[in-house]
C-alpha cells in the first residue's frame, strides 16, 4: 500500500515524467504481478495510482503509458469480473473515488480509448451496494450526457445493453437476480434516497437513450406516465425471463437467467456480423491478418450502427474469427476454380493435347514451355491432366484439330459443369460457431443453434409427409424439373448421334458401290495432309479440307444432320477401319467403332444411375438412420421417378446442409 502511493504521489511532482517515472519499468512491474493479486489489492492499485496518473499525466505520453500500464489493468479486471459478478463494496474497485477527480475528463479518455468495453461489468459493481451507487451516479449521469452530446453509438450501445438492465436489477426488489442476492447476503438495507436517485438516473437514461418506435419526442417521453409504463413493462419482462423454465445445456452447465438474457440480447448483433462476413467477396487474400482492409470491406450502414469506426471495436475480433473460418472453407473453391481455369486453357492450347499424349511429358511443357499461366500448386497438376484424358477418352477417342475445334464449346461445358459439381463439396455458408462467443455465453450458443438445427430437421421432414414440399419449393421445383429435362434431352439427343454415326459407318462397309469412291476421297485427303494431325504448318481451315468433308459426309451421312466432329471422325475411323488388313471388315468395325460408342453409351447412362446413387451415399455419409431419411427419399422419388437430377439437387441444397450442420436455413 506505501509503495502504491509513492508512486501516486510521485504522479503529482512537476517533472516526475519520465525522470522518476518510466512507463515500459513501472508498467511492467506492475503487469507481473497483476495475475497473482488479490481484488483488494486490485483496487487499491487503481485508486492509489491509476486514478491519479490519469489525472496528472501529461498529455504527450499519455498514449505510452496506457498502453503500458492502464491496458493491461483494465483487461485484467475484464478477466476478473467476467464470470465472477459477486462484486462487494470492498471490492468494487471501479467506482472508487470517482468523485475525486473530475468525471468529464476521465470519460472522455475513456472514450477516446475505447475502453468502455472493457469496464462493463463495473456497472454491476457500482448498485450491489448503496455507498457504491451514490458515488457512482455522478459517473453514470456523465456517461449519459456524454453519449447524448458525441453520438457516440459504442457508448449508447453500453449504456442501453449494460449499466440498462444493471440498474432495473437494482431497482426491482422482487426480481430474482445477482444483484438482489448479493444485497441481501451483504445485509445491504434500502436507502429511500438512492433509490430516488437511481429512479431520476433511470429515466434520463429513458428520456435521452430509450428510442421508441412511435417516434415520441423527448418532453412527452418525459412524462411521469411515460417513463412508469416503461419502467413497469421492463421489470415485467425481466421477471417473466427470471421465472421461464431452466434450459438444458451441456453437462457441468448450469442455466442462468442473467447469461440468458444477455446471450439473447447479443445474438442479433452476432448473427449481422455472420451475415456480413457471408457477402464479402471470396478471395485467396488473408485479410483476416489484416484488420484495416478487413474494416474496410464492412458495409457503412452496419459500422454505422454497432460504431465500428476503429480495428479496436470488440467485434472485429469476431469477425475476423469469421472471416478466417470463410476463408479456410472457401480454399477447396478456390482451388477448383484454379482448376477449371487451368483445364480449359489445357483444352485450347495448340498444339492440341491428345488423349494418347503421356501426362508427364504435358507437365513437362508446360513447365519447359510455360505456354500457359496457371495458380494451381505443383502437386494439383497431374490429378488435372489426369482428368483431362479421362475427358478426352470418353469425348474425343479419335483425335483431329478439327475434331477438337468443332466440339470445343461441348469439352468446355463438361469441364466447366464437372467443376461446378465438385464445388458443392466446398460451398457452405459461414456458420455459427461457439467459440465465437465469450466463455460464459458459449453453453447458451452451443444449445440455441443445436435446438434451431433439430427444429428444422424436424420442420423439414412433417412439411415433406404433409405433401407442403411441392409449395416450399416450388418456384426452385420448377426450375430444377426444367434443367433436368433439358439435360436428359441433350442425353438423349446426343445417344442419338452416336447411334446414328455406327449405324451410318456400319451400312457403309456393306456397300460395295461407294468403296471406290470414298478410297479416292480418302488418298486425296492424305495427300492434302489431312492425317497429318501433328503438323503445326497445315491450314486447317483451308476450303479443300471443307469439300472433301462435305463430299464425304454426303456419301455416308446424307439424310443425318451430325455436327461436323461426327463427320471428321467418321473420316479417320473409316480409314482405320481399311488399314486392318488382317482382320475382317465387322471385326474391324467392332474394333475401331462399336466398342468405342458401346463404352459412351455405357458411360453416359451410368450418369444417371450414379446420380441416383449419390442420394444413398449421402445418407450413408451423414450417418442417419435407415428408418425415417429412407423414407423421406422414398417419397420424393415416388413423386419425382423420371427426374433423378432434381431429387439430387433438392437432397444437397435443402437436405444435406441441415444433416451435417452446414447451414442453417
Amino acid at each position: 500500500c506505501h509503495r502504491y502511493n509513492f508512486i501516486g504521489l510521485c504522479t503529482t511532482i512537476k517533472g516526475a515524467f519520465p525522470k522518476l517515472l518510466e512507463s515500459l519499468s513501472v508498467g511492467n512491474a506492475f503487469t507481473e504481478a497483476l495475475g497473482c493479486m488479490e481484488l483488494r489489492h486490485l483496487g487499491k492499485l487503481i485508486r492509489l495510482v491509476v486514478i491519479p496518473l490519469v489525472k496528472h499525466c501529461p498529455r504527450e505520453i499519455l498514449e505510452e503509458w496506457t498502453v503500458n500500464l492502464l491496458e493491461p489493468i483494465l483487461l485484467e479486471c475484464e478477466d476478473r469480473l467476467h464470470d465472477v459478478k459477486p462484486i462487494c463494496n470492498k471490492d468494487t474497485v471501479s467506482s472508487q473515488d470517482l468523485n475525486s477527480m473530475a468525471p468529464s475528463s476521465f470519460c472522455r479518455f475513456l472514450l477516446h480509448h475505447n475502453f468502455f468495453e472493457k469496464l462493463r461489468m463495473s456497472f454491476f459493481g457500482y448498485f450491489v451496494d448503496d455507498k457504491a451507487a451514490i458515488k457512482a451516479l455522478h459517473f453514470c449521469r456523465y456517461l449519459i450526457q456524454l453519449a447524448v452530446s458525441t453520438n457516440d453509438v459504442r457508448l449508447e450501445r453500453l449504456i442501453v445493453d449494460d449499466l440498462l438492465p444493471c440498474l432495473i436489477w437494482r431497482l426491482d426488489n422482487e426480481l430474482q437476480c445477482a444483484t438482489q442476492s448479493l444485497r441481501h447476503e451483504s445485509g445491504s438495507s434500502t436507502d429511500g434516497s438512492v433509490d430516488k436517485e437511481l429512479h431520476a438516473l433511470c429515466e434520463d437514461l429513458y428520456v435521452y437513450l430509450v428510442k421508441d418506435s412511435d417516434g415520441e419526442d423527448k418532453e412527452s417521453r418525459r412524462a411521469e406516465n411515460n417513463y412508469t409504463s416503461w419502467l413497469e413493462n421492463e421489470m415485467e419482462n425481466l421477471r417473466v425471463k427470471a421465472g421461464s423454465a431452466a434450459k438444458e445445456l451441456l453437462e457441468g452447465s448450469d442455466w442462468n437467467w442473467e447469461f440468458e438474457d444477455e446471450f439473447q440480447r447479443y445474438l442479433p448483433a452476432y448473427m449481422e456480423m455472420l451475415e456480413q462476413v457471408d457477402s464479402m467477396d471470396v478471395s485467396d487474400e488473408r485479410d483476416y491478418l489484416k484488420e484495416e482492409a478487413l474494416l474496410q470491406k464492412l458495409r457503412p450502414e452496419f459500422r454505422s450502427k454497432y460504431g465500428i469506426n476503429s480495428c479496436e471495436h470488440p467485434y472485429m475480433l469476431t469477425i475476423s474469427s469469421l472471416r478466417q473460418q470463410q476463408f479456410y472453407s472457401m480454399n477447396g473453391l478456390i482451388y477448383q476454380r484454379e482448376k477449371n481455369k487451368f483445364l480449359s486453357k489445357l483444352i485450347i492450347l495448340k498444339p492440341y493435347i491428345k488423349v494418347s499424349d503421356c501426362s508427364s511429358d504435358i507437365i513437362r511443357r508446360l513447365r519447359d514451355k510455360s505456354e500457359i499461366q496457371y495458380e494451381l500448386p505443383e502437386w494439383a497438376l497431374l490429378p488435372s491432366v489426369d482428368f483431362l484424358h479421362t475427358v478426352l477418352l470418353l469425348w474425343e477417342p479419335v483425335y483431329h484439330p478439327l475434331i477438337r475445334q468443332s466440339h470445343m464449346a461441348t469439352l468446355l461445358w463438361i469441364v466447366d459443369h464437372y467443376n461446378k459439381g465438385s464445388n458443392r463439396e466446398y460451398v457452405q455458408q459461414v456458420v455459427p460457431a461457439t467459440h465465437d462467443f465469450k466463455l460464459h455465453l458459449q453453453p447458451y450458443a452451443y444449445a440455441f443453434f443445436e435446438t434451431k438445427l433439430k427444429d428444422n430437421k424436424d420442420d423439414f421432414v412433417k412439411n415433406l409427409l404433409k405433401g407442403e414440399l411441392a409449395m416450399e419449393f416450388s418456384d426452385i421445383e420448377d426450375d430444377l424439373i426444367k434443367l433436368s429435362l433439358e439435360w436428359r434431352a441433350e442425353f438423349v439427343e446426343i445417344r442419338h448421334q452416336v447411334y446414328t454415326y455406327s449405324d451410318c459407318l456400319r451400312s457403309l462397309l456393306k456397300d460395295e458401290s461407294q468403296k471406290g469412291h470414298l478410297k479416292v476421297l480418302i488418298t486425296e485427303l492424305e495427300t492434302e495432309g489431312f492425317f497429318d494431325t501433328d503438323n503445326a504448318s497445315i491450314d486447317w481451315e483451308k476450303e479443300r479440307f471443307s469439300e472433301l468433308g462435305n463430299q464425304f459426309c454426303g456419301k455416308v451421312f446424307a439424310g443425318h444432320s451430325l455436327p461436323k466432329h461426327f463427320v471428321i471422325r467418321g473420316i479417320m475411323d473409316y480409314r482405320s477401319i481399311l488399314s486392318l488388313k488382317d482382320r475382317s471388315q465387322p471385326d474391324a468395325f467392332r474394333f475401331v467403332v462399336g466398342r468405342v460408342c458401346d463404352r459412351w453409351i455405357e458411360r453416359c447412362e451410368a450418369v444417371l444411375t450414379s446420380i441416383h446413387l449419390q442420394l444413398y451415399r449421402c445418407l450413408n455419409s451423414h450417418k442417419m438412420s435407415g428408418g425415417k431419411w429412407k423414407s423421406i427419399v422414398k417419397c420424393i422419388i415416388k413423386k419425382h421417378s423420371c427426374h433423378y437430377l432434381f431429387i439430387y439437387l433438392v437432397f444437397v441444397l435443402y437436405v444435406s446442409p441441415v444433416l451435417d450442420g452446414d447451414t442453417i436455413p
